[in-house]
């Protein structure tokens, strides 16, 4: 590795997961790259894929490489492949995998956060494997057609479940006759893995439940994810002479990562009375909200319910997603929570009008509670038909569609939604603001103990960030720059002009503190 782009170290760590990388992808077809965050999956990938450009039949052939990622992650991909002019690339999100039309085009698939893609069961997993299972164009002169290659970017895999290990070592080993010593992968994991792994789940002992799984998680260690991985951690590098010494000459430390420090706050008796409340609704079993407005095809009679694939499963997620962004949202902010739980009403108010008027709509992809609150029934009837034709997942039902329980448990929710939504909306006091100004003012924003003034605040809620950005002037005099995934892309050059350490002095900026 030679020619780098101006302002990127030789680093003797990245240059053998390079050469290792490439020499188990020729091998195998494929490797994870798991090394951890910080250490230039990204650049170590685009290396591969240049050698991988000049090694495979340049320049009489010009290999395509097709990069998937998470949104989040399309520009930053695009910028390392500019940087290192890589030729013939493609980047893709991962939600636009059924947009290949031909897949024979491309040599290499690099994948990155692989780890989301491990359940076969998933739509977006079965389109990853068309394409990294579809042949190349490329035959060699002995009538083989050269195999595709796949660099899977990830945590590591023993983290998931044995069957997702198996489903993403199979996006580029063949289950039957794999290159691994083991021979027939799946022969190995349902006799070894799976089938063991499976009978642990009726062991009542738990410590022979622990000393099982070890067992098996170990197996699938050395017998299948040590030959398939390149990974180093940061302890590994220093632990090496060759590289602690090269991170040494060039100037890079690795920041100590401290443990996490709790910041508690406290509710006054009448607030916490009013929070348990709400956790016992949102989460009882009998007491609390059965979330029937997320299940509603669960709830069709056969001769409507057999027109959508896994109903039951559907509606048991969806009631499941809810429950928990709802309880993430309460603890995220008493504002986003607010949000949240009045949507949340209001969208089963929308359903239950829906009953009384006779016509319910099944049409996930439409904004049917939204124009039934609007008194857009009209509509909205227009809509559904004219998008019928091409969505099959939209239906016009009638009351008598839905199973008997059904309109009883949504008008149950209804009942304990909007119990809740005048309670919260008595609310005004915000313990959990009050403290965070504190420790702005007397800890995370004090000079003798951030010299720079600057400070980076996550949240799983866009709303609460909207928040904060709202509240925190009234307050503290700094500035605060909200980003969030709408506005990553226009502001991603400011946060990284502001808070970007690697970024050359004369590019930086101090415009923004939080």
């Amino acid at each position: 590795i030679s020619d780098l782009p101006k302002g990127f170290k030789r680093l003797s760590y990245q240059v053998d997961a390079v050469n290792d990388g490439f020499s188990k992808m020729m091998k195998h077809n494929g490797f994870f790259l798991s090394d951890v965050v910080g250490l230039g999956k990204t650049i170590v990938s685009t290396l591969i894929a240049k050698k991988y450009f000049y090694t495979n039949g340049f320049p009489e052939h010009r290999s395509r490489t097709l990069i998937i990622v998470p949104p989040a992650l399309k520009e930053n991909w695009a910028e390392t492949i500019e940087k290192f002019n890589l030729d013939n690339v493609k980047i893709i999100t991962n939600g636009s995998l059924h947009k290949i039309n031909d897949a024979t085009i491309y040599d290499l698939i690099i994948v990155d956060e692989a780890h989301k893609f491990r359940s076969d069961t998933a739509g977006m997993y079965n389109e990853l494997q068309k394409i990294c299972k579809t042949p190349t164009r490329r035959v060699l002169p002995d009538g083989k057609t050269v195999p595709k290659r796949v660099i899977l970017v990830s945590a590591t895999p023993l983290n998931n479940r044995p069957e997702d290990i198996a489903n993403q070592v199979y996006l580029f080993q063949d289950s039957k006759e794999s290159t691994l010593e083991t021979g027939n992968l799946q022969h190995f994991f349902r006799k070894e893995i799976i089938d063991p792994y499976k009978k642990l789940k009726d062991e009542p002992d738990i410590a022979k439940v622990q000393a099982g799984v070890k067992k098996i998680y170990e197996k699938v260690r050395t017998k299948v994810i040590e030959p398939l991985i390149v990974r180093r951690t940061r302890t590994d590098l220093m632990a090496h002479d060759l590289y602690s010494q090269d991170l040494e000459k060039q100037g890079i430390k690795f920041p100590i990562v401290r443990q996490p420090k709790k910041i508690l706050y406290v509710l006054e008796p009448h607030l916490e009375d009013l929070y348990d409340k709400t956790i016992h609704v949102l989460s009882h079993e009998t007491q609390g909200l059965k979330y029937n407005r997320y299940r509603a095809i669960g709830f069709l009679k056969p001769h409507k319910k057999n027109k959508y694939k896994q109903a039951d499963m559907i509606s048991a997620q969806l009631a499941k997603i809810m429950k928990t962004l709802l309880v993430k949202r309460i603890d995220s902010s008493f504002f986003a929570f607010k949000q949240s739980l009045f949507r949340f009403m209001k969208a089963t108010e929308a359903m239950v009008t829906m009953f009384e008027n006779g016509r319910i709509f099944i049409a996930p992809n439409l904004p049917v509670s939204d124009m039934i609150n609007d008194g857009k029934e009209e509509e909205l009837m227009d809509l559904v038909l004219e998008k019928s034709i091409e969505d099959p997942t939209i239906d016009i039902c009638e009351p008598d569609d839905f199973e008997y329980d059904f309109l009883p448990g949504l008008q149950n929710d209804l009942k304990l939604l909007k119990e809740l939504s005048a309670e919260w909306e008595k609310v005004n006091e915000d313990p959990k603001l009050d403290v965070f100004i504190e420790y702005l003012k007397n800890t995370l924003l004090n000079k003798s103990i951030n010299p720079e003034s600057k400070l980076v605040v996550f949240s799983e809620s866009k709303e609460t960030t909207e928040y904060l950005e709202k509240e925190l002037p009234k307050h503290i005099s700094a500035s605060i720059l909200s980003v969030d995934s709408k506005t990553r892309k226009d502001r991603m050059p400011t946060v990284r002009k502001n808070f970007d350490a690697n970024l050359p002095k004369v590019e930086q900026e101090n415009n923004y503190s939080i």
